[in-house]
């Protein structure tokens, strides 16, 4: 989902989690009224993953745990490495700071996905995700996507469209207008 700022592509994200309410009107997933979904079982079917992601004070373990309480250290440790932290840069007792402030910012993107992983969601929504990081990183994170989410929707939300090649629909949100783009329609949107 692409568009300008203040188009409304994270309130869209917001309505599809349920923190806001439709005034009029009805979002249906997979024939499901969301308004029908309580909370609860919205968090554990959607996953977000957005430019800032937040932890709670404790270690890379405890922030991985919190998603999935039985994970042993073998299966941790291998999702880091697989998405791209080494044990050279980080182990499981690391300290992430408040909010993860003691983490770079492709750190906390590396470990936003893999709690993300660890949810194993109906939806991922990656809301301004890649929007500080460089071309290598972004490719690296969104082939991790594409291979770990290849069963879940995806909603990318994005400024620009260096990636939307890869994706299976393109959409842009402008000025309160919805409109499916073409893959011609995407080489000129930018």
């Amino acid at each position: 989902l692409i568009g300008p700022s203040g188009a409304g592509k994270s309130t869209l994200a917001d309505l599809l989690l349920g923190h806001l309410h439709l005034g009029q009107g009805n979002i249906f997933i997979d024939g499901v009224d969301i308004a029908q979904v309580t909370a609860a079982d919205s968090r554990r079917r959607v996953a977000v993953v957005d430019q800032e992601p937040t932890f709670f004070p404790g270690t890379v373990a405890e922030n991985l745990r919190f998603v999935q309480s039985g994970a042993n250290d073998a299966y941790l440790i291998g999702l880091l490495a697989e998405v791209g932290l080494d044990a050279d840069e980080m182990h499981l007792q690391t300290p992430v700071g408040g909010i993860g402030a003691a983490l770079s910012r492709g750190q906390r993107l590396r470990l936003a996905l893999a709690r993300a992983i660890l949810q194993n969601p109906s939806i991922l929504i990656l809301d301004e995700t890649t929007s500080a990081v460089d071309s290598d990183m972004e490719s690296q994170l969104l082939e991790l996507v594409h291979r770990r989410f290849s069963g879940c929707t995806c909603l990318f939300i994005t400024h620009h469209i260096r990636s939307q090649q890869t994706w299976d629909m393109t959409c842009r949100l402008s000025h309160g207008t919805f409109e499916v783009l073409s893959g011609k329609d995407v080489a000129h949107a930018g």
